[in-house]
């Protein structure tokens, strides 16, 4: 679905106008300067964490759907591809996460929800945890994925799956969580509701019965000939790179790509 959407999307060409917007680590395309290295180095606290998710990640990758879009630069519809914090810049956290959310369009289905976790809050295993499906199949059962998780994960990940859905529950279905390093894809589905035989009934239900989301996938950042560089863990796997499944996951968002058909 996202390989299939990034492979049949339009060249677009970088220019240098553009090259200040694109300062995402990449091997063998950017570089960085002393000061965005030393801000690199030094990321221990809430505020430093959401800065780097907004700058490093989120804003090189909202400003290529923005030339995927042909938006031009400047314009108030390239406004509606920035994320907004669900706190103020001069605001102390509240709690141990932050939401970021992009504007909803009159084509899409809401807004979407970044929910940021710091990585001394959410590790791998808790990430594993809460995209560990509910019904695992014998014959995949003895997969890397599905390996045994710890109880105290179990419990991180209920209590993530309550933040999600709070968070989304005004904004919309889709969502991704993040540890900066690891990242989860996901979209809440409502079932349509039955009637006494089992049956469904027409019409749909405004709840959410299920969501499909991704197993975690590394933040790593693959050189031009497309050769990847050693992976810390296997649950990448699908083929796309994180900036890839955020690109994809925004303009379905924003209604320009097509969620997938079951």
């Amino acid at each position: 679905m996202v390989r299939r959407y990034i492979d049949d999307a339009p060249d677009c060409f970088i220019t240098e106008l553009d090259k200040p917007d694109m300062n995402i680590p990449c091997y063998g395309v950017n570089s960085l300067n002393m000061g965005q290295v030393n801000f690199l180095s030094r990321v221990d606290g809430q505020d430093e964490f959401l800065l780097l998710i907004m700058t490093f990640v989120l804003g090189p990758v909202t400003h290529c759907c923005r030339i995927l879009n042909n938006i031009p630069r400047y314009v108030p519809m390239a406004q509606s591809l920035e994320f907004i914090a669900s706190r103020g810049p001069d605001q102390k956290a509240a709690v141990e996460w932050d939401v970021l959310r992009i504007p909803a369009t009159t084509y899409g289905e809401g807004s979407l929800s970044i929910i940021c976790v710091p990585p001394w809050k959410l590790d791998l295993e808790d990430l594993r945890a809460f995209t560990m499906p509910e019904n695992i199949p014998q014959n995949v059962a003895r997969h890397p994925r599905f390996q045994e998780i710890s109880e105290a994960a179990r419990n991180t990940a209920h209590d993530l799956w309550q933040m999600v859905f709070e968070s989304c529950a005004p904004a919309g279905p889709c969502f991704v969580v993040t540890n900066y390093a690891f990242w989860c894809f996901g979209r809440f589905e409502a079932a349509k509701p039955r009637n006494s035989k089992g049956k469904e009934r027409e019409g749909n239900d405004e709840g959410w019965a299920t969501a499909t989301v991704s197993p975690p996938i590394e933040l790593e950042m693959s050189i031009p000939n497309s050769v990847r560089l050693p992976m810390k863990t296997e649950p990448m796997g699908l083929g796309c790179t994180v900036t890839e499944c955020l690109t994809f996951w925004i303009q379905m968002t924003r209604g320009a790509a097509s969620w997938m058909q079951t």
